[in-house]
């Protein structure tokens, strides 16, 4: 979860500082709403901690996988085995 939050805070930080400041939308002669790239870094940034904190969550709850061993050296075995194959398997 935390891995997921820092890595969507990282992409919203980016985004809100590459989209560069708004010219702002002119209404009776004056400029309202027009956002930094700082403003904009700063919103997107918490926004995506949110979201990537929520799908880190989701996907560590899913991909999550427990070994009862109960001291046997085989069932050891089978778990390092698989834990291995996990890890070296080509994608």
């Amino acid at each position: 979860m935390l891995i997921g939050a820092f890595i969507g805070m990282g992409i919203g930080i980016v985004a809100g500082l590459i989209s560069g400041d708004d010219p702002g939308i002119t209404i009776s002669g004056g400029q309202w709403f027009r956002p930094t790239a700082g403003e904009k870094a700063a919103v997107l940034g918490l926004l995506g901690t949110f979201g990537g904190g929520i799908t880190g969550g989701i996907i560590g709850a899913l991909a999550h996988k427990k070994f009862i061993i109960a001291g046997k050296k085989e069932k050891f075995d089978a778990m390092k085995a698989t834990v291995l194959e996990k890890a070296y398997r080509k994608s």
